[in-house]
């Protein structure tokens, strides 16, 4: 009996092994599972989060820079010239060159428009024409006012093309009048959002400089005043001599003619009297 009970126990031992090796092998291969499903995600997340971030693009500020100096020069238009000639060079062009005649000297007003990245080069070109006496320098971002009229511009053109379809597929002659209504407004809006486009496009590109050239004042050369020398104080001297005879010869021309009228006058008031006296004594009996 013994042998038989062995027997039985060495049969049923495979029966019960069986579903305990299943449960923690199916326990293995589901652990495994979910580890391998949470790092394919974690790695997708990875994976998607980084192309992201190099897909956004940076938007390019939009700046309009603009100057204004004013330089005191010995000579304001070869300043001038030299100023236009500076401009040229760098690529850009003068919108405004009012020169003219004060009574303090010559002066010039200069409006240059040169390629906003050459604007600090011609700056320095100007100034070291002469004497800088103030200066003034902005910059005003327009970024989201030219992605405004950006979008706007594009949503007007397809608007415009679409018009032009419905109007091509028009049937009534109701419809086809305010087909062409509608387009008229919508490409006159379109032409004066793509003007103020281009003036935008154009502020941004070119930077404006503002120059004001005027001779230094009488007696100042730089910043210091020059005393005169013996040989320009005697020429100065001579000077006001000569201009004090010319004004001494001017006043007697503009009295002569009461000087003559005065002189006659009194002559004949001097024969009158004379006159007067000797007739009494003729009338006197001898």
């Amino acid at each position: 009996m013994p042998g038989v009970r062995s027997l039985l126990l060495i049969a049923l031992v495979p029966l019960f092994a069986a579903p305990l090796l299943a449960g923690c092998g199916g326990g293995r291969h589901r652990t495994d599972a979910g580890m391998a499903t949470s790092n394919s995600a974690a790695d997708g997340k990875a994976v998607a989060g980084a192309p992201a971030q190099q897909r956004t693009p940076l938007q390019q500020r939009q700046v309009i820079r603009t100057a204004t100096v004013a330089v005191t020069v010995p000579d304001v238009d070869r300043a001038a010239q030299a100023a236009l000639a500076a401009t040229a060079a760098a690529g850009g062009r003068a919108d405004a060159d009012d020169r003219s005649t004060t009574p303090t000297g010559r002066q010039a007003h200069l409006v240059l428009r040169v390629p906003a990245a050459r604007l600090d080069g011609l700056l320095d070109r100007v100034v070291g024409l002469g004497h800088e006496s103030s200066r003034t320098e902005q910059g005003s971002d327009v970024t989201t006012e030219v992605a405004d009229v950006t979008a706007r511009v594009t949503e007007l053109r397809i608007s415009v093309a679409r018009l032009q379809d419905f109007l091509r597929h028009s049937g009534s002659i109701t419809d086809l009048l305010a087909l062409e209504s509608q387009l008229t407004q919508r490409e006159s809006d379109l032409q004066s959002t793509v003007a103020q486009q281009q003036a935008l496009a154009d502020q941004v590109s070119l930077a404006t400089l503002t120059v004001q050239f005027s001779p230094p004042a009488a007696g100042i050369s730089g910043t210091a005043r020059q005393l005169p020398g013996f040989s320009s104080a005697i020429r100065a001297s001579l000077h006001a001599l000569l201009f004090s005879g010319r004004l001494v010869l001017a006043l007697l021309g503009y009295l002569a003619p009461f000087l003559l009228i005065g002189a006659v006058a009194g002559y004949l008031g001097l024969r009158y009297r004379r006159s007067r006296r000797v007739r009494p004594n003729a009338d006197r009996p001898a």
